[in-house]
């Protein structure tokens, strides 16, 4: 059974994340509702392979059968993640041989029970050409899981032509952030992880050139991120171009600030939503 894409906050607020904890916030991709205006709109636009036909869903049609009715017994594809911070900051990617899976033979992909877009590490990517960063604090956010080890990101800022610039990243089996390329931060602060969860949730925050990084609400380590670069382009990927990732994506967010006033609060409530931990 999926379970209801609605869940009330857990500090008794809204009853939708953004609407409680929105300052500041860069991008936000989720497959359920994260603010009211959002409510009754579409989060994502599936491509079926069966005749490449293109449809939106709404959260509720994608936990109804509604989602599942439209690709019959066939596959569906995400074209299109709508960004709900407001600054339509979508994700897209017009390439099928690119595009992520959240339908398979007609079954819609689950984690814990909660839909899931599922990347396949080879070459699924997306890309939101609007958005603009080079901030001084970051606070991302990021549920999902992962599949394969190694160098592994799925949200990063950067340009399509090199690795250069990267302002942003969440990487590897357990996400993180680290600032020039150059500074090589992928092994900075050993979170590394062998073995594969089956369900992450993971939190990241960053400010003031210090790295420090959260898992399942437990405290995992801070470390130096080196100098931010300005990245070359404004491309901003769901799914790396380099280091593919490899498992599903649930939620992502990133606020373009220093939230740790709202850390706690902000990962409660993802938690009640998708009983993490």
């Amino acid at each position: 059974m999926i379970i209801n894409p609605y869940r009330f906050s857990a500090g008794g607020g809204s009853g939708y994340l953004l609407d409680d904890y929105g300052t500041g916030v860069a991008v936000a991709y989720s497959l359920r509702v994260l603010s009211s205006s959002f409510a009754s709109s579409d989060l994502i636009e599936v491509r079926e392979d069966g005749g490449d036909t293109t449809d939106t869903f709404t959260a509720a049609q994608i936990t109804d059968g509604t989602l599942a009715t439209f690709c019959g017994a066939n596959n569906g594809f995400v074209k299109t993640w709508y960004d709900q911070s407001g600054n339509a900051n979508d994700q897209i990617q017009t390439d099928t041989a690119k595009q992520p899976q959240i339908v398979t033979a007609g079954v819609v992909n689950l984690i814990g029970g909660f839909p899931s877009v599922t990347y396949d590490g080879s070459n699924d990517e997306m890309t939101c050409a609007t958005y603009s960063g080079d901030h001084s604090s970051h606070t991302g956010f990021f549920v999902g899981n992962s599949s394969a080890d190694g160098y592994r990101n799925i949200l990063e800022h950067s340009d399509n032509s090199s690795m250069t610039g990267r302002e942003v990243a969440f990487g590897q089996i357990t996400p993180r952030y680290w600032g020039t390329v150059s500074n090589n931060r992928f092994n900075s602060r050993g979170e590394d992880v062998t073995g594969l969860n089956p369900y992450l949730g993971e939190v990241i925050y960053v400010s003031g050139g210090n790295i420090d990084t959260w898992t399942d609400g437990v405290y995992r380590d801070a470390g130096a991120a080196g100098a931010y670069e300005n990245c070359v382009g404004t491309n901003l990927h769901l799914g790396s171009p380099y280091y593919k990732w490899s498992g599903g994506c649930q939620e992502v967010i990133l606020y373009s600030t220093d939230a740790s006033a709202n850390r706690t609060s902000i990962e409660s409530e993802i938690n009640a939503h998708y009983s993490i931990y």
